[in-house]
C-alpha cells in the first residue's frame, strides 16, 4: 500500500474515527484493548505516511446490542464527538431482531450520518463468530451500496481463507475464537484487522448519500429518561452516577435498585418507541414489566456481573402517552444470590 492510496487523509491534522457496533467492536475477548480490531486499525492508519494527520479512536461498541439501540444512541456515542470517519457494524447481533426492523434502523443510522454536518466518511463492516449461521451482512451490504459505501465482509474473508465454521473440526478457525465461539481471541482480532486492512483503499473513504431513503427508514434520535428521575414507590435506592444522555457509563452508570415486591418505578412518555436499559447478572432476580397495563415477567439472572442490556424494546407503539412500570417480584433464579432488579434508563424517541 502506498502513500497515494490514502491521499484523502493526507495532511488533515487531527481526525476522529468512531467505531459503532456490538461486542466484537467493543473488543470482548481481547486480553488487552490494544488488541481489538478497532484499535489495530487506528494504529495502522496512524503508521501510514499521511503527513501531519493523526487519528484518534472513539470506540462506541456495546456488547449484546443491535442497530435498534445503535440508532437511539448514535447522537450520544458518535455524533456528539463530530467524527471524521465512522466504522459501522451490526451484522452479527441484528439476527436477533426482525429483518425489516434491522433494515429500518441500519438505514436510519446511515441516513443520520448522511445528514450530519460535516458528513463523515463511513465504512460498513460485517463481523463473524465461529458458527455457520446466517447474519445480516447481505441486507446491510445492500443498504451500504444504496448509500454509495464500501462493505467489508469479514465473514466472507474468513470463509475464503480458513474455510467455513465447524467447531472441533476446523481447528485453525477455532484458534481465532474464545471458548464461547462467539468472540475473537487476540489472534482472531489480528485476523479481523488484517482482513479489513487488505480491503481498504483510498476509495474506501466515501460519504453516505442517498437521494431517496426508504419510506420505512427510521429517522429518529433517542432521549434517555434516567431511572433516577422516575417516580418511585416502595424501597428503592440510587446507585452509580451520571446522566445517561451524556455518555455510556457501562456498569458504573446511575441506576435505581430494589428487591421490594411492593415497590414500583414508573415512567410516562410519549411516542412510538421505547427501550428499557437495565441490568442482568448473578445477583438479579425476577422482574415484572408493565406497559400500558400489559405485564411481562423477566428472569434477570445471567452469568455475568451488572451487565447493561436492552430487552423489551418496542418500535411499533401507537403514537400518544404511555405508562411503563418496573416492579421486583421478590423472587430469584435458583442460581441467583439475590433478588434485586436494577434499572438504568428508558430510551424514547426525541
Amino acid at each position: 500500500m502506498n502513500e497515494a492510496v490514502f491521499e484523502t487523509l493526507y495532511n488533515c491534522g487531527e481526525l476522529k474515527a468512531a467505531f459503532i457496533g456490538g461486542s466484537i467492536t467493543e473488543g470482548a475477548g481481547a486480553q488487552d484493548k490494544r488488541n481489538r480490531w478497532s484499535t489495530r486499525i487506528t494504529g495502522w492508519l496512524n503508521s501510514l505516511p499521511l503527513g501531519n494527520t493523526h487519528i484518534t479512536e472513539i470506540n462506541a461498541g456495546i456488547g449484546g446490542t443491535e442497530s435498534t439501540y445503535g440508532i437511539l444512541r448514535l447522537r450520544r456515542d458518535v455524533l456528539q464527538h463530530k467524527p471524521d470517519i465512522v466504522f459501522l457494524e451490526f451484522g452479527v447481533n441484528d439476527v436477533a431482531i426482525p429483518e425489516e426492523l434491522s433494515a429500518r434502523c441500519y438505514e436510519g443510522i446511515l441516513y443520520a450520518l448522511s445528514q450530519t454536518d460535516p458528513v463523515p466518511y463511513v465504512i460498513c463492516l460485517g463481523m463473524v463468530n465461529n458458527h455457520n449461521k446466517p447474519n445480516r451482512s447481505p441486507l446491510h451490504r445492500k443498504l451500504a451500496e444504496k448509500y454509495g459505501l464500501q462493505y467489508i465482509d469479514v465473514k466472507q474473508g474468513m470463509d475464503e481463507r480458513l474455510g467455513p465454521a465447524d467447531p472441533g473440526v476446523n481447528t485453525e478457525r477455532d484458534s481465532m475464537f474464545a471458548k464461547d465461539n462467539i468472540h475473537p481471541s487476540d489472534k482472531g482480532y489480528g485476523f479481523y484487522a488484517d482482513y479489513v486492512r487488505s480491503q481498504m483503499t483510498g476509495d474506501s473513504f466515501r460519504k453516505p448519500y442517498c437521494p431517496e431513503p426508504s419510506p420505512d427508514c427510521a429517522r429518529l434520535t433517542g432521549r434517555f429518561i434516567n431511572a433516577t428521575d422516575m417516580e418511585a414507590t416502595g424501597a428503592w435506592e440510587k446507585t452509580g452516577e451520571g446522566d445517561w444522555n451524556a455518555r455510556n457509563y457501562g456498569r458504573k452508570g446511575s441506576s435505581m435498585v430494589s428487591r421490594d415486591p411492593e415497590g414500583a418505578l414508573v415512567c410516562e412518555f410519549s411516542g412510538t418507541v421505547m427501550m428499557p436499559v437495565l441490568r442482568i447478572g448473578r445477583t438479579y432476580g425476577r422482574m415484572a414489566l408493565t406497559l400500558d397495563g400489559v405485564t411481562t415477567e423477566y428472569d434477570l439472572y445471567y452469568e455475568t456481573d451488572h451487565q447493561p442490556v436492552t430487552p423489551a424494546w418496542r418500535f411499533d407503539l401507537p403514537d400518544g402517552l404511555h405508562r411503563l412500570e418496573f416492579r421486583p417480584l421478590g423472587a430469584k433464579n435458583e442460581k441467583s444470590t439475590d433478588d434485586l432488579i436494577r434499572i438504568d434508563a428508558v430510551i424514547v424517541a426525541e
